[in-house]
């Protein structure tokens, strides 16, 4: 495996792995969050009103992107470990002899 291969597999699992951090976020402890500032009266800047349509749409469709960055994340485990056990089976392959 080349060290750019594994470089990216990490960046890979990094990013997937922080995306389904946010969507769950967003699915599950942002409302929450929203609630207690409409309950304390509060105006909600421009910034949250973004944040809470965005929470919208991964409450609606999370159960749809959830598993999408599931799977991204679990080839991106799965990527190098299949790329290790290609590289060792070719170097424990024994050159036919004439």
């Amino acid at each position: 495996m080349k060290a750019g291969q594994a470089v990216s597999a990490v960046v890979l699992a990094l990013s997937t792995g922080g995306m389904i951090g946010a969507v769950i976020y967003l699915m599950y402890v942002f409302p929450k969050t929203l609630q207690v500032h409409k309950d304390q009266g509060q105006e909600l800047s421009a910034s949250l009103k973004l944040a809470a349509n965005v929470s919208e749409v991964c409450m609606s469709y999370g159960w749809l992107i959830l598993p999408i960055f599931l799977l991204g994340f679990l080839a991106s485990l799965v990527w190098p470990i299949l790329a290790i056990m290609k590289k060792s089976a070719a170097n424990n392959e024994v050159p036919a002899m004439s």
